[in-house]
């Protein structure tokens, strides 16, 4: 059973506004570190978050960013390790995707549905986290 194709418009929408986040990400490290395009490309999200938090470390502007970049990750995982399943709806079925993970350790249990406005939101952190790294690189790139 396939969801409305609202529910699948706004998940592609979260894709691609985090791949379009991950792109700057890329950009940053790039910079920031001199590493290859190609190389970081290559790497998972969480390690992109990791190598973004090492390397902004201790900067007050950009360190936060690093930070905000870590909890979009954080979501992005929610959503693709998400599953589809029924949710009831006021007296309807409606077939979201569901999040259940029980056993990670370095996180607290999760359950929750990947409901329209959790997309909405979650397209909004993106383009934002993107926006503030994008204009933090331009001014320090202006500033050099």
């Amino acid at each position: 059973m396939w969801p409305d194709d609202d529910y699948l418009l706004r998940l592609s929408r979260a894709h691609y506004a985090f791949q379009y986040a991950e792109g700057g990400v890329i950009d940053a490290l790039h910079y920031a570190t001199g590493e290859g395009l190609g190389v970081l490309e290559t790497k998972t999200p969480r390690h992109l978050s990791n190598k973004l938090k090492d390397a902004w470390e201790g900067d007050p502007v950009l360190e936060p960013l690093a930070e905000r970049y870590a909890e979009l990750v954080t979501d992005r995982e929610h959503l693709v390790h998400s599953h589809p399943a029924t949710f009831p709806d006021g007296g309807t079925s409606q077939q979201r995707l569901h999040r259940y993970d029980i056993d990670h350790p370095t996180r607290p249990k999760t359950i929750m549905w990947i409901l329209p406005e959790w997309l909405d939101e979650f397209v909004a952190k993106a383009m934002a986290v993107n926006r503030d790294i994008q204009t933090a690189i331009r001014a320090d790139y202006a500033s050099h």
